[in-house]
């Protein structure tokens, strides 16, 4: 692997295919990043900073590039004021530039309280590579349980917000079901994360066949079960 992440330049051929995968009435915006925000969501900062000197967030997808591999889209919020962008959250890999290349979502319709916001990554397949169509794959199963988790997550804060809490709870206390089945799904979500990271360790080293677990191995699949249990069987 040549690098890791880099920021998607706002110009050029790739940039416009993504911006029509999101949609064609989506506008490519660059945001130099700035400001030393706290290590919270975009989002939460976007908030902080519009409530404190005015202007306001937008929203999309922040594109992120792996070189020849894929394209990487993770939801994100940038600080609009007088027709001017900021991002205003730290680069999030090291090999960020400084600036961030967002797709804005037009269908996207802020909730009352920003601090319900929790969208899993999408990605765009760019190498035929069998180990970076299997890295895909798994990313891609790691995103659906994401968005399980997060929308266990955010149901439980509405439920907190609407009682009068603030929020930064995930579920009631006394909900059994909802805590058994986000720490199902977290679980689930650290096997796939972990298969992730196996899979990345041999990209890194130039590897472009399939990696096949070893059979004692909790499958990549998330099911907690051994590899040679289950998809490997």
């Amino acid at each position: 692997m040549r690098q890791g992440h880099v920021d998607l330049a706002p110009t050029g051929a790739l940039a416009s295919e993504v911006r029509d995968a999101v949609s064609t009435r989506a506008d490519v915006i660059a945001a130099p990043r700035g400001r030393g925000m706290p290590p919270t969501t975009a989002c939460m900062n976007v908030a902080a900073v519009a409530v404190g000197e005015g202007g306001a967030p937008r929203y999309g997808w922040m594109a992120l590039l792996w070189p020849e591999r894929f394209v990487e889209l993770v939801f994100h919020a940038v600080w609009e004021q007088a027709g001017r962008y900021l991002d205003v959250t730290a680069a999030p890999h090291s090999g960020c530039g400084a600036t961030t290349t967002l797709i804005c979502e037009p269908r996207f319709i802020a909730p009352a309280d920003i601090r319900l916001i929790a969208v899993a990554p999408s990605f765009m397949p760019l190498s035929p590579a069998a180990i970076d169509q299997q890295y895909f794959a798994v990313s891609m199963r790691f995103a659906g349980v994401q968005e399980r988790l997060f929308a266990l997550v955010e149901e439980g804060r509405a439920a907190l917000i609407g009682d009068g809490h603030d929020g930064r709870v995930g579920v009631r206390a006394h909900d059994d079901d909802a805590r058994t089945s986000i720490a199902r799904l977290a679980a689930e979500q650290a096997s796939i994360q972990e298969a992730k990271a196996r899979l990345l360790r041999a990209m890194r080293r130039g590897r472009t066949d399939r990696v096949v677990p070893a059979p004692a191995d909790a499958c990549w699949c998330g099911s907690g079960a051994a590899f040679a249990a289950c998809c490997g069987a």
